[in-house]
């Protein structure tokens, strides 16, 4: 629901972005599909509906791109969306484009770092007890 502010907030701690985040000219990317082709990379690495629906929305797998790099991507396997992400310019989507590939384990290192950076940000403890 508050996806696009909390992902708004992230970017302003991690430096500026080249754009209005506006939700017409840029949007979220879920750089896993939430409907990936049967045929992709993705059904390999996540092989069940299950896998797909607890890793698409995860902090750890959202980022900002202009409407036409999104549209253009589409359902693209990582190794394809990577060079749009890199190039993009947005801080989110750039530091995503640094990993090899896009798997379960990197999604949740990423949504427990952003995650981490926002709690730190507001002076809040992440460990648990």
């Amino acid at each position: 629901m508050y996806k696009r502010q909390l992902l708004r907030y992230l970017s302003d701690i991690l430096g500026e972005d080249p754009a209005a985040i506006d939700g017409d000219g840029v949007t979220v990317e879920h750089v896993l599909p939430k409907k990936p082709r049967k045929s992709s990379r993705w059904s390999r690495d996540f092989p069940t509906a299950n896998d797909i629906k607890a890793h698409a929305n995860c902090l750890g797998n959202l980022v900002f791109l202009s409407y036409v790099d999104n549209q253009a991507i589409a359902n693209q396997d990582y190794e394809y969306k990577r060079h749009a992400l890199r190039g993009s310019g947005f801080r989110l989507s750039v530091d995503a484009a640094e990993e090899n590939a896009c798997t379960r384990e990197v999604i949740n290192r990423r949504t427990t770092q952003l995650a981490g950076l926002v709690f730190s940000h507001w002076g809040l403890a992440t460990a648990r007890r």
